[in-house]
């Protein structure tokens, strides 16, 4: 025989269901707060990222400034592309990544012997051949006003063979501590790096077509591509994802620093693009660009997890907006003036999106 049920018992029943969706309706309301707290403090996380980035930026352009040029965006990429190689130790409760953290699982103990050794050898590498661009290109600095001072077109170094030497034994040595200490990959692109810089950008593409710096900038991309494969060959993607950002940065940033210096290389002979087409087209050339580097900035987004995800996304727009505003300023009076504000806006792009992207895996 079925046991009835009593008044009493249902009333029971009742409240249960009554309490079972007070607590459901508490638990909801605590994962909101959780979620807008998490939004808010991912807001101030970012803020606080960017204005580290901008300071560090303002010190390297300042204080650093002769280094930072003598390296710049060779070291930016190579480091930034190592730490985002480094595996990361697991943390309690964290979810499956997408193929993401490898580009997230960041510093493991030990994991970061060659992070001290990579940038010797590509700074090496770095020097010399800014050397031997100095040593190629010595007649026409000494026609341009912003080169007309360096050494070789000065006449400081007396005999110009011993840069072409100097830059010849430090190209070696930086290829000779790659090959000992880092992987033949990464080898392989330090030395790529080198013969695209030299070779083909200066002495093939600069002088014979306003293309130059387009085509030329693959040279930094080969920076990332050897920080990345010195420590991990998982995941080349990512590594392309990198190289990409630096090869669709370049265009834009030293087109507006021709725009300001378009009566140098016309002086000179040496076809960059506002000195071909005119800084009003050349103006339009950089906000393209700029649209195009935008999308592969956001890339980042699609290989981090949790917070990460939201500061990276919401600074990196910050970045692409900031960039893309001095480019449409530029676009609308093709000025010195304006063409200054994009390449300041320029120069610490990189920097910012890698420090960005390296403390997001963080998170």
């Amino acid at each position: 025989m079925n046991a009835t049920t009593t008044p009493a018992s249902g009333l029971a029943l009742i409240e249960d269901e009554m309490r079972r969706q007070h607590a459901d309706a508490l638990a909801s309301f605590a994962g909101a707060e959780l979620s807008a707290a998490r939004i808010a403090k991912s807001a101030r996380l970012t803020g606080r990222l960017l204005l580290i980035g901008m300071g560090a930026s303002h010190f390297v352009n300042r204080v650093a400034e002769p280094v930072y040029r003598a390296l710049g965006v060779d070291a930016t990429a190579i480091v930034a592309s190592e730490i985002l190689a480094q595996p990361l130790p697991d943390r309690p409760g964290w979810p499956d990544p997408v193929p993401s953290v490898a580009l997230g699982k960041l510093i493991r103990a030990g994991a970061l012997e060659r992070l001290g050794q990579s940038p010797f050898g590509l700074a090496a590498r770095t020097l010399g051949s800014l050397a031997l661009n100095s040593y190629l290109e010595m007649d026409v600095d000494a026609k341009m006003k912003r080169t007309r001072n360096r050494p070789l077109p000065a006449a400081r170094i007396v005999q110009p063979r011993r840069a072409l030497a100097f830059g010849l034994s430090l190209v070696a040595v930086g290829l000779v501590v790659s090959w000992l200490t880092l992987t033949p990959l990464a080898t392989l692109f330090i030395g790529l790096g080198s013969l695209i810089y030299v070779q083909v950008y200066t002495v093939w593409l600069k002088p014979r077509t306003s293309w130059n710096i387009v085509l030329g900038g693959s040279a930094g991309s080969c920076a990332a591509l050897a920080g990345w494969f010195a420590v991990t060959s998982a995941n080349p993607l990512i590594a392309l994802v990198l190289a990409a950002l630096v090869f669709v940065w370049t265009p834009s940033h030293f087109w507006s620093l021709a725009v300001i210096t378009e009566e140098d290389y016309s002086a000179a002979g040496i076809p960059m693009l506002p000195s071909v087409v005119g800084e009003k087209r050349a103006a339009k050339f950089i906000v393209v660009n700029t649209l195009l580097l935008i999308p592969i900035s956001l890339l980042f987004y699609l290989y981090l997890a949790g917070t990460g995800q939201v500061v990276y996304l919401v600074g990196a727009a910050i970045l692409d907006l900031l960039l893309l505003a001095t480019n449409i300023k530029l676009l609308i009076a093709p000025t010195k003036g304006n063409a200054l504000l994009a390449f300041k806006a320029s120069s610490p792009f990189l920097a910012v999106i890698f420090i960005l992207a390296c403390v997001s895996v963080l998170l």
